[in-house]
């Protein structure tokens, strides 16, 4: 397992994340950005569609993303509200 990254690294990859162009990259960039795993896949498939991405390799990105120890923001979960019951008429 990796160390997390010093307070100087830390900055120095955040620079690199926030401009490179690469599948490791934009992953990156979206998941601090506080997208999910889903919308990461859809974006990385879009900007790259002859990447051999997969939702698992997408979401390991946010794990590294963690232990190197950068605050990754956790995406909003809008759940719709339950349909009322319907009373059976007789």
């Amino acid at each position: 397992m990796k160390a997390k990254l010093t307070p100087a690294a830390r900055k120095e990859r955040l620079a690199l994340i926030q401009k490179g162009q690469s599948i490791s990259l934009l992953s990156m960039r979206l998941f601090l950005a506080g997208k999910s795993v889903d919308e990461v896949f859809t974006a990385v498939k879009k900007a790259f569609p002859k990447g051999q991405s997969t939702r698992s390799s997408t979401a390991w990105y946010k794990s590294e993303l963690k232990r190197m120890g950068f605050k990754v923001p956790e995406p909003i979960r809008i759940v719709p509200p339950k349909a009322k019951a319907r009373k059976a008429v007789a």
